[in-house]
């Protein structure tokens, strides 16, 4: 008896689990539609989910006023079907429904219809990091008439040398750093060379090539001339110190005075003049 009376019979339990489970399980489900809606605008960015969860925070607010009044309503309710009153119980299932009516028309009116926040892509890699600086990966919202852009660090691959073959001169070398590894390739391997400028009067020119792959270093060596000027007298007219010289020129191009001119200085005319 005295348990009955402080706890209560199994047909009193099952009554209020009844009325108790419809309403945990509606509870859950809309916590489970937020949670949802945290995990799938979460995968877009920080800026979204802080407004998704602003947003929840005013549904909350909503579900709090229309849970309030339709719970004031429903323990009228309850009374009146106690006292038998079945006008009562219309009256107040009446105030219930049009209460969710109402607030449900309200709910679809103040739905915000503008898209807040950016929509960002998955980025690109703009700058690739290197083992010695950092690296830029740029965002751009996909929102239609947007051009918004954000960028993004990406922290230094210390690690992640990008390397250059050995050459002839340098051993295998970071492209970004000063680390090297191993040894030169031992030197250029030159060709036979090739007569670029013959000689002639004056010097000529070979050059070299070097012969191992993706190296295309050359040098040059002068070839001595073969025979000495032949100079040729021409025309022109040279004047060192005042003195004027003939011109003698190489089929080369250089050039030196040659036989000295001599100049005559031209007697003066009379004067017409006759002293008074």
């Amino acid at each position: 008896m005295k348990r009955n009376r402080y706890i209560g019979d199994r047909q009193f339990y099952a009554k209020v689990l009844a009325i108790a489970i419809p309403v945990m399980i509606q509870n859950g489900i809309t916590n489970f539609v937020n949670m949802l809606d945290n995990i799938m605008v979460g995968m877009l960015g920080t800026e979204a989910m802080s407004g998704v969860s602003i947003v929840n925070q005013f549904l909350f607010v909503f579900n709090l006023l229309v849970f309030g009044a339709v719970s004031a309503a429903g323990i009228f309710t309850a009374q009146y079907f106690g006292s038998g009153d079945t006008d009562g119980v219309r009256y107040t299932f009446r105030f219930k429904l049009y209460t969710c009516l109402v607030c449900s028309d309200q709910k679809e009116e103040i739905t915000p219809t503008t898209t807040w926040g950016h929509l960002w892509d998955e980025g690109e890699i703009t700058t690739a990091p290197t083992c010695s600086s950092d690296g830029v990966r740029t965002f751009f919202c996909t929102r239609e008439g947007c051009d918004g852009i954000k960028t993004e660090v990406i922290a230094t691959e210390w690690w992640n040398h990008t390397w250059q073959d050995a050459t002839c001169e340098a051993p295998k070398s970071c492209k970004y750093c000063d680390l090297t590894e191993g040894e030169s390739l031992g030197g250029h391997i030159w060709d036979e060379g090739q007569i670029t400028t013959e000689p002639s009067c004056s010097e000529g020119e070979k050059t070299y090539t070097c012969q191992r792959e993706n190296c295309q270093t050359i040098k040059t060596e002068e070839i001595e001339p073969i025979y000495d000027h032949v100079f040729e007298t021409t025309e022109n007219e040279i004047e060192i110190d005042g003195k004027f010289f003939y011109e003698e020129a190489c089929e080369c191009g250089q050039t030196r005075p040659g036989e000295e001119i001599e100049k005559t200085e031209e007697p003066e005319a009379p004067s017409n003049e006759t002293e008074e």
